[in-house]
């Protein structure tokens, strides 16, 4: 059991390592354009992060039943996110508020004021929010399966 339950955690910590190299550093530029109004937007949509459900495919194809969280758990455990861009302007933070009302912040930022883009740093920021979420779910799905041992 042990061991199976240690496959699952390096299975977790690949998801987590995949999902945060997989977010490409460089996206074109949205018309929108620059927003350095400070502005909170709240309620925006953002779909489950698509490494996350290429890597749950995978894991199903290999017959790994082990406990694990799926994307689907950890949008389970999100019931609310806000967007901030910082008065330089150059930095998008993400904070997700989680269903027990912990939040979890994430950001993502640029050399250069023109090279902001919002829809790139609202992506950005909330995928490094959301891996948060992931390690936070990890931890309690260890504590959990640590108890039945």
């Amino acid at each position: 059991m042990k061991r199976s339950l240690s496959l699952v955690a390096g299975l977790a910590a690949a998801v987590l390592c995949f999902a945060a190299a997989a977010a490409p550093a460089l996206q074109s530029p949205s018309a929108a354009g620059p927003n350095i109004e400070g502005t909170v937007l709240k309620e925006s949509t953002l779909p489950t992060v698509a490494s996350e459900v290429a890597i749950e495919s995978q894991l199903q194809q290999l017959g790994a039943n082990a406990p694990r969280l799926q994307p689907a758990d950890i949008d389970a455990v999100i019931v609310g996110k806000t967007f901030t861009t910082l008065p330089s302007g150059k930095v998008m933070v993400c904070e997700l508020t989680l269903r027990n009302g912990f939040t979890v912040r994430g950001e993502s930022a640029v050399v250069s004021v023109a090279n902001f883009r919002q829809d790139v740093g609202e992506r950005i920021s909330y995928e490094n929010a959301r891996d948060k979420v992931w390690e936070l779910e990890g931890y309690l799905l260890q504590e959990r399966t640590a108890a039945v041992v």
